[in-house]
């Protein structure tokens, strides 16, 4: 009995998952700026390639004073030995959306098609503004991240234009659609804190809490946002930005030190905190899948003692973690209890690795959860097995 009372959730967790895929660039351009084109734009197609002065790389879109840059790399993740698992996943979307009506299953072909054409999703996230330090310190209402994501690829011709004037979904009618400069611009008719630009052919342009002028101005030849000469790109170079599946790079700009100065001292256990407002300088991570999964961070600091006590504070935290049931249950609890941060000169460096077998392992629960939400609601759950086709 317990089952035949549960499969109606589970049909409708199946169908919201179908709508809100694991695809990110798809469902960012879905939620953001879906819609009709029944506003100003009209249908004219839109001029690209040939309005740019020059050609700008993705990252040039970044907020100027972004204190985050982070970059998600879809060619690395479909060469890794890891890509079956995504692909059976994706497998059991298809079914899904397949088995919840004609309207679910085109809108997973769109984001699929979406997602294979992707091959790199950069977001960088603007420096705090005045007070919202202390809004997030306070561990009430969140200052909203001011944020541009934009995505890049190799896309059939006219497909990324259809697919942000006549997006899957039905809440997006209100959507206001303009040609600005020769390029396609989304206001979000539901989140008018939402902009989205159409800065050529394979890349889009997301911007959240932010405007969409000074992108729309590098699509039309200025230069990049994102200096090339700035700290925030040469920390980001220097970390290896696109050499794994996922890259992040954290400058401690004053805004960020202030917000972690305001929180530690709020804190019962603020030494790990203050430690990292009044000496971090900048934050590299990384997650690269090559027979194992390898998570790694270093924390730089302006000297050795505060490089010191935050590795004593991290290792003491890994300890406490690994013995949590959720980690357990997961695979992950001796990955996590062997994980070792060390000192290196004045940084703090952290390296947790899985050994293929553990990551498979993972991705296997990962899988029976996936499947579990996502399975045809009529028969039980089934392995899938399916070649890479995504």
């Amino acid at each position: 009995m317990q089952k035949t009372r549960t499969q109606p959730r589970l049909r409708d967790m199946s169908r919201a998952a179908t709508r809100h895929a694991l695809l990110l660039a798809g469902i960012s351009l879905s939620i953001a700026c879906g819609g009709s084109a029944s506003s100003t734009g009209g249908t004219t197609p839109v001029a690209h390639a040939e309005v740019a002065r020059r050609q700008a790389e993705p990252i040039d879109y970044l907020p100027a004073d972004s204190f985050i840059v982070a970059q998600l790399n879809l060619n690395r993740l479909r060469s890794s030995p890891y890509i079956s698992f995504v692909d059976q996943w994706l497998e059991l979307l298809r079914r899904s959306a397949a088995q919840s009506g004609t309207d679910a299953q085109s809108t997973y072909e769109r984001i699929l098609s979406i997602y294979r054409g992707a091959d790199s999703v950069f977001v960088g996230v603007a420096a705090f503004e005045e007070g919202a330090g202390s809004r997030i310190s306070q561990g009430g209402e969140h200052a909203p991240p001011r944020m541009v994501l934009v995505l890049h690829g190799s896309f059939a011709e006219g497909e990324l234009e259809g697919f942000l004037r006549d997006p899957p979904g039905r809440d997006h009618e209100n959507n206001r659609v303009e040609t600005r400069d020769g390029h396609l611009v989304v206001q979000a008719g539901r989140r008018d804190n939402v902009r989205v630009l159409l800065a050529d052919a394979n890349t889009v342009v997301l911007a959240v809490d932010m405007g969409i002028e000074e992108a729309l101005a590098v699509a039309n030849g200025a230069e990049p946002q994102l200096r090339p000469d700035g700290p925030m790109r040469a920390l980001a170079s220097q970390s290896g930005l696109g050499e794994h599946v996922l890259d992040v790079s954290v400058l401690a700009t004053p805004e960020a030190r202030r917000a972690l100065a305001e929180r530690a001292a709020g804190s019962g256990d603020s030494t790990l905190m203050a430690a990292f407002a009044e000496t971090l300088e900048h934050v590299t991570a990384y997650v690269a899948l090559a027979d194992g999964i390898q998570i790694g961070a270093r924390i730089q600091t302006s000297n050795r003692l505060s490089a010191v006590a935050i590795t004593q504070q991290i290792n003491q935290k890994l300890e406490q973690t690994a013995n949590q049931p959720a980690l357990m249950l997961m695979g992950l609890a001796e990955p996590v209890r062997s994980a070792r941060a060390h000192v290196d000169g004045t940084a703090s460096v952290i390296e947790l690795s899985m050994d293929d077998g553990q990551a498979r392992a993972l991705l296997e629960r990962i899988g029976g959860l996936v499947n579990m939400l996502l399975a045809p609601s009529q028969s039980d759950p089934q392995p899938i097995n399916t070649p890479s086709q995504f």
